[in-house]
């Protein structure tokens, strides 16, 4: 038995065959035209229409089937929602060790403002270490004084 990766599809299949008909049609109207037996419209017709019908299918055809084809088989093996949920499978520990380390590194004001507020919602609301959370807005009001994120996050985290 031939290796799964080897066994064409079956669009593939039928794009060989209509390309194959409309290369056999192509080489018959040539030769009867140079033969001087006459171009037939008919016979014309039919090799365009080859033509055309195996260009949609091994282009435009093909994408459409192969769109409707991976919706099809992410819902039979359950991971449709996958194709809306960028990353499925990050858990609050590893947000948590991402936004950690992105406050190690320099960056930029607003891209530190949005990480710490994010990380102390985190700890508050999952990790539920208050302290935590009021300390790390501490030290990001301490650097930004005027953030307007930081005092929003700051009434949220009294609040709750």
């Amino acid at each position: 038995m031939l290796p799964e990766r080897d066994i064409p599809g079956p669009l593939t299949v039928v794009g060989r065959l209509l390309g194959v008909a409309a290369g056999v049609a192509t080489v018959a109207f040539l030769y009867i035209a140079w033969s001087g037996g006459g171009v037939s419209a008919g016979l014309a017709a039919f090799v365009v229409l080859l033509w055309a019908i195996w260009g949609a299918v091994s282009g435009v055809f093909r994408v459409f089937a192969d769109a409707v084809a991976g919706l099809f088989g992410r819902a039979m093996d359950g991971t449709f929602l996958s194709a809306i949920d960028p990353a499925p499978g990050i858990t609050i520990d590893d947000e948590v060790a991402f936004l950690e380390r992105r406050l190690a590194q320099p960056i930029d004001r607003h891209r530190e403002i949005q990480v710490g507020v994010r990380l102390a919602e985190i700890y508050r609301t999952h990790q539920h270490d208050q302290a935590k959370a009021d300390a790390l807005l501490d030290r990001l009001e301490a650097r930004y004084p005027d953030a307007p994120e930081i005092q929003r996050a700051r009434a949220e985290s009294r609040d709750a």
